[in-house]
């Protein structure tokens, strides 16, 4: 876990006086600043007292039947006030407390010694205002407040829920030293002090080494998290799970757009199956829809890139004729040797190469999808849209009604009236039906009138 050094952070280490009840909580510059003090409860009771480092004020009591009951109380002193924290998770670490009427949650995932601290503000997206971690034989078990996400809500007593934060904490981490008391002896401290008759160490213990976030949260190398606004599909969680979250991203105001993304071909359908999921819910839970905008749609496809075809490789010896026909002619050869010599002739023309084979395969085929982005849009996304194809251009000529003059139609242009009448006057002519100007008896056609009579 990577920390910031400009946020406030609690490194756990024994107290010098009674390192095994006692244990100080000092900041980044190696100041203590709270003291927990853990008292010797009857029947096995486990509790705790958080109080101040330099004035010895209390702030907090945690007590609970035991270490891992699954509920625990947190007391808060001056002025006094009581929070419930009960585990939540069934198989999972999950636990749960409130403070002024807003719902936070410790979780961590499978497998890891790190904790987060959520606030949960549904159907908003979550914020993590802590990270803590427990100690291993490398380094001391620590808590960070990130304040810059505490700050952006209007919380009244901040003082109070960082001493909630670290109380809890503090509890986490004693349930585990009770379980594994070995682990704990061994643990080192926070930073080098010395005690009454002990020597204090002049190198500092070596850093952990820092792990891989991007593999922790499900994120390849090259691969970043998604926009708060960005849903990607995977095949672990089902279209009704999807189909909720995407509702409810697009009931919150903030959001004019959401993006179902597909970046596999064996979810795609899955993709589309919860686009229509959603804009079902949008019509069947009306009542919770706060805006009545439209849901406009936009799909972009991905395909991937077809395969390069491999140049024909050079001929072997360069002198030798090539196979393709050339467009120029051969030179004409003049005998200029005896007549008695052979007479030398054209070389024979090379046979024109066999017409390719046609190519049935479909142009999705030789260019699958490989992706797919569907776009859920309360506004119009004018550079979404498909390109609407212009077909071929068309002109009236004369009288003539209007064609395609396109050269690959194989449509002939349009005639004018002149034109016909031209060529019906041609071909009276033919059969001497009609007279160009002085023949008599014939039938002559006029362009104005009716028929004239010669």
């Amino acid at each position: 876990m990577s920390l910031d050094s400009s946020l406030p952070i609690f490194h756990l280490r024994p107290s010098p006086v009674d390192p095994k009840n006692v244990v100080e909580l000092v900041n980044g510059a190696g100041k203590a600043v709270y003291t927990r003090t853990r008292t010797a409860g009857g029947g096995g009771k486990y509790e705790v007292v958080l109080e101040d480092a330099l004035y010895g004020a209390h702030f907090s009591t945690v007590s609970s039947p035991s270490s891992s009951s699954k509920t625990k109380t947190i007391l808060l002193h001056n002025p006094d006030s009581s929070v419930s924290l009960s585990l939540s998770g069934r198989l999972s670490f999950t636990w749960t407390f409130t403070w002024e009427d807003e719902r936070y949650e410790w979780r961590q995932s499978k497998m890891s010694k790190e904790w987060t601290l959520w606030m949960m503000r549904e159907p908003d997206p979550n914020v993590d205002v802590a990270r803590a971690r427990s100690g291993d034989q490398k380094s001391a078990p620590f808590c960070c407040l990130q304040s810059y996400n505490l700050q952006r809500f209007d919380t009244r007593d901040q003082k109070g829920l960082e001493i909630v934060i670290l109380s809890s904490f503090i509890s986490f981490i004693d349930a585990e030293q009770d379980r594994n008391p070995s682990s704990s002896s061994e643990r080192p401290a926070a930073s080098s002090s010395s005690g009454p008759g002990k020597k204090a160490d002049s190198d500092p213990p070596p850093l952990p080494p820092k792990p891989n976030v991007r593999e922790e949260l499900g994120y390849g190398d090259f691969e970043d998290p998604p926009d708060p606004n960005e849903v990607v599909v995977k095949s672990t969680q089902s279209v009704d799970y999807y189909a909720d979250k995407a509702f409810n991203l697009l009931n919150d105001p903030s959001f004019l757009f959401i993006i179902l993304r597909a970046k596999s071909v064996d979810v795609i359908q899955k993709a589309v199956l919860i686009a229509e999921a959603t804009k079902r819910l949008r019509h069947t839970r009306w009542q919770e829809v706060r805006d009545e905008e439209e849901i406009r749609q936009y799909v972009v496809e991905e395909k991937s890139l077809p395969s390069a075809v491999a140049p024909p490789p050079p001929p072997a010896n360069s002198n030798s004729i090539s196979s393709t026909p050339s467009k120029r002619k051969p030179p004409h050869v003049i005998n200029l040797n005896d007549p008695s010599a052979p007479v030398l002739t054209k070389p024979p023309p090379t046979p024109p190469p066999p017409p390719a084979a046609p190519n049935h395969q479909h142009p999705w085929e030789s260019n699958p999808i490989s992706a797919l982005s569907i776009y859920l849009s309360k506004i119009d996304l004018p550079d979404l849209q498909p390109k609407i194809k212009r077909g071929p251009t068309t002109t009236t000529s004369g009288f003539g009604s209007g064609r395609s003059t396109s050269p690959g139609s194989g449509i002939p242009p349009a005639e004018g009236g002149e034109g016909r009448l031209g060529r019906l006057r041609e071909g009276l002519g033919r059969l001497g039906l009609g007279g160009s100007g002085g023949g008599g008896g014939g039938l002559r056609v006029g362009s104005q009138g009716g028929g004239g009579r010669g």
